[in-house]
């Protein structure tokens, strides 16, 4: 099976080409964020960014930067929960099935997602947004970070960290924002041992703000989202998390099954025995997402939308789209 890669007709074809990235730090000059495999050291985005893993088993990641470049970045993400807070700015990432926009024009805004296996990691760069500065951090904790010595979870804590892409948004306080604030200036201390100390107090404070979150929700607030998205069986998850990856490219069954390590045959009745489709008709729906959500929050013409999905007429599309949603691309 061939997928016709939809990229290569697409007026947007340069920005959704798949980069890999790398971090080049200068104490003299600002920090970069590098492609490494489409324009040799273009520059995806500039500012300060900190990184610090701690064996607690928290990691702390914070940056003050501009995007400055069109580029979608691929990766693979879990088993942790990721929380990402946002002080300013505009970001659009996802995990397997699951988009998320944060926009930070009208306040703060707060995210928890529990990844409960490997998945893919994506984050859009959009160079329009340059003159917007994105001041944000992430925390990622594995699993083993909420076993305190062995006492029972709370039950919607110990549900949503069995729940595959169970998320949770809550509005932060001035507390957390007075952490946030510090995390992103602790890159002035002196000390590099009292940095690290100081880092991880405030990051493990924040956890500990989300905890009592999650403590006094009920887990319908957040299981309903998880629903939402396909129940992939764990003998799937690594074919998933390869098609996810790849959903800009010519997808192959020959490909799918040898990174997978399967054959193309166990590969198909594996597929359908747990998804209920076809790999064809995975990337195919995949795609019809990803184009409605390109449409909602891009404002992507329809014609833009049909070649992303792959389709030479926009006709075709629209009748494909309808059928899936219900609605044509246009009352979307």
């Amino acid at each position: 099976m061939s997928v016709t890669s939809p990229e290569k007709n697409s007026p947007n074809y340069a920005r959704k080409r798949v980069v890999m990235t790398r971090l080049s730090q200068d104490s003299q000059s600002a920090d970069r964020i590098l492609s490494d495999n489409r324009q040799p050291n273009e520059t995806l985005l500039q500012g300060k960014f900190q990184y610090s893993q701690f064996r607690s088993g928290l990691i702390v990641q914070a940056g003050t930067f501009r995007e400055l470049a069109d580029a979608d970045v691929l990766s693979n993400a879990g088993p942790c929960v990721c929380i990402t807070l946002l002080l300013s700015g505009r970001i659009r990432f996802g995990y397997d099935g699951m988009d998320n926009v944060l926009d930070a024009s009208d306040g703060v805004k707060a995210l928890a997602v529990n990844l409960a296996r490997q998945c893919a990691f994506r984050r859009h760069i959009v160079a329009s947004a340059q003159e917007q500065e994105i001041r944000k951090i992430n925390l990622l904790v594995n699993p083993e970070w909420f076993d305190k010595n062995s006492i029972p979870l709370p039950e919607s804590v110990r549900q949503f960290l069995q729940t595959h892409l169970a998320s949770w948004r809550w509005q932060p306080d001035q507390d957390m924002l007075k952490l946030c604030e510090e995390i992103l200036t602790l890159d002035q201390a002196e000390d590099p041992w009292m940095h690290q100390l100081m880092l991880e107090s405030r990051g493990q404070l924040i956890l500990m703000q989300l905890c009592r979150q999650l403590v006094n929700c009920s887990p319908a607030q957040f299981q309903h989202v998880a629903d939402a998205m396909h129940h992939i069986p764990d003998q799937l998850s690594a074919v998933v998390a390869y098609l996810e990856a790849h959903l800009h490219h010519d997808v192959r069954l020959q490909e799918v099954a040898s990174a997978t390590a399967m054959s193309v045959s166990v590969l198909q009745r594996r597929f359908r025995t747990g998804l209920g489709c076809t790999v064809f008709d995975y990337v195919r729906n995949r795609r019809l997402e990803k184009a409605r959500d390109m449409m909602q929050l891009e404002n992507v013409s329809v014609s833009e939308a049909a070649y992303l999905c792959g389709y030479n007429h926009p006709s075709n599309f629209i009748t494909a789209f309808k059928r899936k949603f219900g609605i044509t691309p246009g009352e979307c």
